[in-house]
């Protein structure tokens, strides 16, 4: 959603910098729940990283998952993972 509004809008490019992994997913969550109100869901990896969830929720997101582990070949479930991403509303980060 960004990359295509930056690539067909004469728009500004905004960076930021944090000092972890969870203040950058923390900083990017609000990001996106206040510059684009009309997208409110994001999907994350199931599994996930266990403090993902909470910060997504607490930025004011929907959180659903998308299958992306598979405990049979203990890999990606690439079938899976593309199978849930392409029922994913336009209006959704993930």
């Amino acid at each position: 959603m960004i990359g295509v509004a930056l690539a067909t809008a004469n728009t500004q490019l905004a960076i930021t910098q944090s000092i972890s992994g969870t203040g950058a997913l923390r900083i990017g969550t609000a990001f996106l729940a206040r510059h684009y109100p009309g997208a409110k869901t994001i999907y994350l990896p199931s599994p996930t990283w266990g403090n993902h969830i909470p910060i997504a929720k607490d930025s004011g997101l929907e959180v659903k998952t998308y299958k992306y582990f598979d405990p049979k070949t203990v890999g990606l479930d690439f079938e899976g993972m593309k199978a849930d991403i392409e029922v994913c509303s336009a209006l959704s980060y993930v």
